[in-house]
C-alpha cells in the first residue's frame, strides 16, 4: 500500500502450516497430542527430583519416573517423592512410575524360591507405598517388569499340511518345579539306532515330554531296582527258614547259635529287607512327586489307590481308619498285620504292585515352560501386592497405586502377548478370590476392582525385538491386539528389532503407527511414555522435539496444524520460546515460565546454601 512517498507491506512471514516438514524429519505416520506424549527421565540416577524438574522445564504433561537399579531406588528419600508431587501438581503435569527390577515369581541366581518370592513380595509393597506419595487424587500406573530371567522365543514356519504361516516355538525354557531350576530346550533333529539313520526332528513341547516321561521311568525304575534285589535274595530262603531268622531277630543267644549256613541265610534276609526299605522310600518319594505335580482330578485318583495299597500292605487291615478314628486294632487285625509284615515276599510284591499302577496310570508334569510355572507364583505376588494397596488406600477412601505388568523383549520370560496376558488375567483372579473372601464382595465389584488396579503396560519397542525370529510387522500388530484391552500405560521407544536400544520414535523400525492404530480401534486411551534412557546416556540431550516431530504434534492442542515438524517456519525462532518481538527480560520480569523459579519448583535459578531438596546447598 502506498501512501505519498511511503510504501508499506506485510512484515510477517507466510503461514506456518504452510510449511511442510522436511525429509529428513522421522515420521510415525500416526499422529498424538503432545499432552497424550510423556517422558520417562533418566533411569540411571537416584536424583530423580532433579530428572522431573528437566522435564517439566521443556513443558511435558506425562512424566514417568524410575530407577531401574532396586540399589539406586533405595537412595530416594522419602521426602523427595512428596516433593515430586508438589511439583507436579504446580505444573499441572501427570507422573507415573517404574519399579526397579524386582523378580516377582521368586527366581534367583539358584533358581526358584519361595524366600525370593516372599521378599520380592514385600519390596513390591514398599514400591507401592512410595508411589502413592506421588499423586493423591489418580491411580497413577507403576510399571512392573513380569520378569528377570530368560523365557520361550517364537518364530514362524509354514504348516506342512494347510500351508499357512504358522506360530512356532523356537525355543523354550522349561523349569523343574521340584528344583526350581531352568534348562532350555530347542528344535533338534537326532539319530536313533533302530531308526536306520534316519533323522527324526524333535520340537521343544517333545523334548518337554521326553524330560517328564523320563524323570518319571526313573523314579518308578529305582523302586523296581530293589524290589527285584530283594526278591533275588528271598527267592533262596526256604519258607520255613523265615521263622529261624524272625527268632534271631528277637533273641541274640538263638541267633548266637545258629550253623554257618543258618547265619547266612539270616544275613541274606537282612540285605533283602534293607532293599525293601528303599524300596519303600524310593515309592514315597515317587508318590510325592505325583500328588504334588498332578491336577486335583489325579489328585483324587492317587489318594484312592493309595488306600488300597497301604490295606494291603498292612494284611488287609484299614490302618489309616485306625488312625483317623484313634482306635486300637482288634487281636485278629493285629495277628493279620504282624503276619504281613512279617511276609517279606508279600511286601516286595505289594510295592512293585503299586509302583507299576504309579507307572501306568500317572504321569507328574515336573518339568513345565518357565512362563507356565511363573504365571502361578508371580500372580500370588501380584495379589497380595494389590490386596495391601487395596487395603491401605482404596478402602480408606484414597486412591491406590495400579499395578501395571510389563512384557519384556524377546528372549526373556513373557515377551508374548499371550503370555503377558495370562499372567495378567491370572493376577486378577487370584486377587478377585481374595476381595471375595476378604472383603465379602459380589463377584461383580470384585472383578471391577481387579481389573481397575491390576493390568499392563505395552512396550513398542520390548514387542519389536521379536523380528530378530522373522516376526513381520502385521505379526506385532497382533500381538498388541491379543493384549489391548488390558493396557493401562505405553512406554514407547524405537529400535532396529536386534537390541532394546531405546531411541525415540521414528528412528528405528518399530511399526508404532500400526500398534497405536490397533489400540485406538479397541479404545485404548492412556498416557503414552517414551523411554529414551539410551538416548540420555550417549547424546545427553532432551529429545522431546524430535518425539513431538515425529508423533505430528500439533503446536496447539485444540486442533489442527500448525505442528512441532513446522516449527523451523516460524518468525523469529519462534521454535527458542521468544526472540526479538517477545524480549526474554519479559519472562525473567513477569515469570511467564519456569526459567526464575528455584530449582526444587522446576526452575533454573540458582540459589544459596540452605536450599531445599531440588539440588541447592546445605
Amino acid at each position: 500500500m502506498a501512501k505519498g512517498d511511503y510504501y508499506t507491506s506485510s512484515f510477517y512471514s507466510e503461514p506456518a502450516y504452510k510449511f511442510k516438514p522436511s525429509r529428513d524429519i522421522p515420521q510415525v505416520g500416526y499422529q498424538m497430542k503432545a499432552s497424550e506424549l510423556g517422558i520417562a527421565v533418566d533411569p540411571r540416577t537416584a536424583n530423580q527430583i532433579a530428572m522431573l524438574s528437566q522435564a517439566l522445564n521443556s513443558g511435558i504433561v506425562p512424566v514417568e519416573i524410575g530407577v531401574l537399579s532396586p540399589e539406586t531406588f533405595d537412595q530416594i528419600p522419602k521426602q523427595h517423592f512428596e516433593e515430586m508431587r508438589r511439583k507436579a501438581k504446580l505444573a499441572e503435569a501427570k507422573i507415573s512410575m517404574h519399579a526397579p527390577m524386582v523378580e516377582p515369581a521368586g527366581f534367583g541366581q539358584q533358581g526358584w524360591e519361595e524366600s525370593n518370592q516372599k521378599s520380592a513380595e514385600h519390596q513390591l509393597m514398599d514400591i507401592m507405598d512410595k508411589a502413592a506419595l506421588l499423586d493423591d487424587k489418580n491411580n497413577i500406573p507403576v510399571t512392573i517388569h513380569s520378569s528377570a530371567y530368560a523365557g520361550s522365543t517364537y518364530t514362524f514356519e509354514k504348516d506342512p499340511i494347510t500351508g499357512k504361516r504358522i506360530k512356532v516355538p523356537e525355543q523354550l525354557v522349561v523349569v523343574n518345579r521340584e528344583t526350581g531350576q531352568m534348562l532350555p530346550v530347542r528344535k533338534e533333529t537326532k539319530y536313533y539306532a533302530e531308526s536306520g539313520a534316519k533323522p527324526i526332528t524333535m520340537s521343544p513341547e517333545s523334548h518337554i515330554n521326553t524330560l517328564n516321561a523320563s524323570d518319571w521311568d526313573n523314579e518308578i525304575d529305582k523302586v523296581v531296582f530293589h524290589k527285584e534285589n530283594a526278591s533275588r535274595l528271598l527267592s533262596n530262603v526256604p519258607p520255613s527258614e523265615f521263622i529261624v531268622y524272625q527268632h534271631a531277630k528277637e533273641d541274640p543267644n538263638y541267633a548266637a547259635q545258629l550253623s554257618p549256613e543258618q547265619r547266612n541265610l539270616v544275613l541274606n534276609v537282612d540285605l533283602a529287607a534293607a532293599h525293601l526299605k528303599n524300596a519303600q522310600m524310593a515309592l514315597n518319594g515317587a508318590f510325592n512327586k505325583a500328588y504334588k505335580y498332578s491336577n486335583e482330578e489325579e489328585k483324587k485318583q492317587l489318594a484312592k489307590v493309595s488306600e488300597g495299597y497301604a490295606k494291603q500292605l498292612w494284611g488287609g487291615v484299614d490302618i489309616n481308619r485306625l488312625r483317623s478314628e484313634k482306635k486300637q486294632p482288634t487281636q485278629e487285625e493285629l495277628r493279620n498285620i504282624q503276619e504281613a509284615q512279617m511276609n517279606l515276599t508279600h511286601q516286595a510284591n505289594s510295592l512293585q504292585g503299586f509302583a507299576e499302577v504309579l507307572r501306568d496310570n500317572f504321569r507328574p508334569i515336573l518339568y513345565e515352560r518357565v512362563e507356565d510355572f511363573a504365571i502361578e507364583k508371580a500372580s500370588e505376588t501380584f495379589a497380595n501386592v494389590a490386596m495391601h494397596t487395596y487395603e491401605t488406600y482404596e478402602k480408606k477412601g484414597k486412591v491406590a497405586p495400579i499395578i501395571s505388568i510389563e512384557h519384556l523383549p524377546a528372549g526373556m520370560a513373557f515377551s508374548q502377548a499371550g503370555d503377558l496376558k495370562k499372567l495378567v488375567e491370572t493376577s486378577q483372579g487370584e486377587f478377585k478370590k481374595k476381595l471375595i473372601d476378604k472383603e465379602h464382595m459380589s463377584e461383580s465389584q470384585a472383578d471391577k476392582v481387579a481389573r481397575k488396579l491390576i493390568g499392563a503396560t505395552f512396550d513398542v519397542g520390548h514387542i519389536n525385538i521379536n523380528k530378530k525370529y522373522g516376526f513381520t510387522d502385521e505379526d506385532i500388530r497382533k500381538e498388541a491386539s491379543e493384549i489391548a484391552k488390558h493396557v493401562k500405560h505405553v512406554h514407547l521407544t524405537d529400535n532396529f528389532g536386534y537390541s532394546d536400544s531405546h531411541l525415540p520414535i521414528g528412528m528405528g523400525n518399530v511399526p508404532v503407527k500400526e500398534i497405536m492404530e490397533e489400540f485406538e480401534k479397541q479404545g485404548v486411551k492412556t498416557r503414552k511414555i517414551n523411554e529414551v534412557g539410551g538416548w540420555f546416556e550417549h547424546f545427553k540431550t532432551n529429545p522431546f522435539a524430535q518425539i513431538l516431530e515425529a508423533a505430528g504434534s500439533p503446536i496447539y492442542d485444540t486442533g489442527a496444524g500448525p505442528y512441532w515438524s513446522q516449527r523451523t517456519g516460524f518468525i523469529q525462532n519462534y521454535n527458542a520460546g521468544y526472540g526479538m518481538m517477545l524480549p526474554s527480560i519479559n519472562y525473567e520480569t513477569f515469570g511467564a515460565g519456569f526459567s526464575r523459579l528455584p530449582q526444587e519448583l522446576g526452575g533454573s535459578a540458582q540459589q544459596g546454601s540452605g536450599g531445599r531438596m531440588g539440588g541447592g546447598g546445605f
